[in-house]
Formats: C-alpha cells, sequence, structure tokens
C-alpha cells in the first residue's frame, strides 16, 4: 500500500508531510488512469453474456471507487471486493473463495485475471481457478501456464473454453 511505502520514505529522514505525500500520490494517481484498449468493449460483451464480473482489489474501497468511477467500468461489475469487504486480501485464498460464493459460482467456472502473478494468477489456480497472467501493464515475467498480451486476447480465451 502507498501508505506503508510512504512511511518507509519518511523513516529515511525525509523531511516530508506524510498527508502530503499521500494526496500527492492519489491525486496523481487518479489523473494519470487510463484504460487499456480494448477493456470496455471486452467488459461490455462479457456482461451481455450473462457473465459475472467482479473486481479483487488489495486497494482500499473508497481507492477503489475513485478509480472506478475513473475509468467508467463500475456498471460492468456485480461486485467490487477490498480489504474491507470480507477483512482479507489477494492472496489470502479467503478472499477467492468468497467473491465465489458471493456470485454463486464455482472454481471450475471462475477465471482470475491479472497483472501480479504472485497474488492474481497462482493462489487462485491453487483452489482450482483458472489463473490467467495479464501481461499488459505487468512488470512479472510471462507465466508459462496461461498468459495474454490484451484484453482481447482474453476475450477469444474465455470464447474457446
Amino acid at each position: 500500500m502507498i501508505e506503508d511505502v510512504v512511511t518507509l520514505y519518511l523513516a529515511d529522514g525525509v523531511d516530508a508531510d506524510f498527508d502530503q505525500c499521500t494526496w500527492l500520490y492519489h491525486t496523481l494517481e487518479l489523473a494519470c488512469i487510463s484504460p487499456f484498449d480494448g477493456t470496455e468493449g471486452v467488459l461490455s460483451e462479457l456482461t451481455s453474456a450473462g457473465i459475472h464480473l467482479a473486481v479483487i482489489s488489495n486497494a482500499d474501497r473508497i481507492d477503489m471507487e475513485k478509480r472506478m468511477a475513473a475509468l467508467g467500468y463500475g456498471k460492468y461489475f456485480e461486485l467490487i471486493v477490498t480489504p474491507e469487504t470480507f477483512g482479507v486480501k489477494k492472496p489470502d485464498p479467503l478472499v477467492y473463495q468468497k467473491t465465489m460464493e458471493a456470485l454463486d459460482v464455482s472454481a471450475e467456472e471462475t477465471v482470475m485475471i491479472g497483472d501480479k502473478k504472485n497474488r492474481d494468477v497462482k493462489p487462485p489456480r491453487e483452489l482450482g481457478i483458472k489463473g490467467v497472467h495479464a501481461t499488459f501493464g505487468s512488470v512479472d515475467k510471462r507465466d508459462n501456464i496461461c498468459a495474454v498480451d490484451s484484453p482481447e486476447e482474453f476475450l477469444a480465451l474465455i470464447k474457446k473454453n
């Protein structure tokens, strides 16, 4: 979380104000947020097909609501899960289990896509969920089991299965 990073930064003796640093980060993050090309079309097609969509984020609820509003994606998701929702965060398996329960879906019919292999891809696989590494926006080395390079490639993968 950015607050933890700012705390460490200030602990190094930097003369700065915690609240100003975190405010600046969050303000710049929202100003710079932009969707990946093709994302909205994919979300629209998935929801039109009746597929249940949820977001699981380690960001707090307020920050996540701001991000979703900035992107205009809130209308596509039945559930936005933050650490406050179930009292746990990724990679804790409970967050995936509780999300599936809330959507009334099984692991076998669930796909988790994310840019962090250690919290978005591998942990869901341990529960029998298909984990897909979104290489777009990721700095992680490409997953060797299942990875996609664009939202459209993810949609094609979903249609194939």
